[in-house]
């Protein structure tokens, strides 16, 4: 069965010892902002809401700990972006 599971400065979809079949990787900027450099999903899971349960994941992460996110990725700027649900995590100067 797959779960998601923290990895170091990733979340992770996969089995455990098993190929992980999505990712959203960060890491933390020298003001302990969460920089999103990159998701991933695998063809079998595109389309089924599983990259936006990654972000989310991140977010969550970022609330728990009162830190603001910078996307640089592409799929996680534009979720960020245009949902004002988002407002309190996103770093407001990210451009």
């Amino acid at each position: 069965m797959e779960d998601f599971r923290r990895e170091g400065d990733s979340f992770v979809l996969g089995e455990d010892g098993k190929e992980i079949t999505a990712r959203i990787d960060f890491h933390r900027s020298p003001d302990s902002t969460i920089v999103i450099d990159h998701t991933e999903v695998a063809r079998q899971h595109q389309g089924q809401g599983v990259g936006l349960l990654l972000v989310d994941m991140v977010v969550a992460l970022a609330r728990k700990e009162g830190a603001k996110i910078v996307p640089v990725c592409g799929y996680a700027k534009k979720i960020l972006s245009k949902g004002a649900e988002y407002a309190d995590v996103l770093k407001a100067d990210h451009s």
